[in-house]
């Protein structure tokens, strides 16, 4: 904000609008308070089974994981997820 105030070429409503514009911002910084949620990831993670060396293992944990990129974008975005 003292750059704004030394600023020669800015008009003083201009200046004013931008001062105001730098007041209203807001960090968001971290993880989503859902992430904090034990029951929220442990459901999240309800569809992934531990690996195991068969073919049909893996293909069910590939199955799991598309669930869980889905509901995470799901409970990012609260979009819908349409792929998979």
């Amino acid at each position: 904000m003292d750059r704004l105030d030394a600023v020669q070429w800015m008009e003083k409503s201009s200046r004013t609008i931008a001062v105001q514009k730098v007041r209203a911002i807001v960090d968001k910084i971290g993880y989503p308070t859902w992430m904090a949620n034990d029951d929220v990831i442990d459901q999240m993670y309800s569809t992934v089974s531990r690996l195991k060396a068969s073919y049909w293992s893996a293909k069910n944990n590939l199955t799991g994981l598309v669930k869980l990129s889905k509901r995470c974008l799901e409970l990012c975005t609260g979009v819908a997820c349409t792929f998979g």
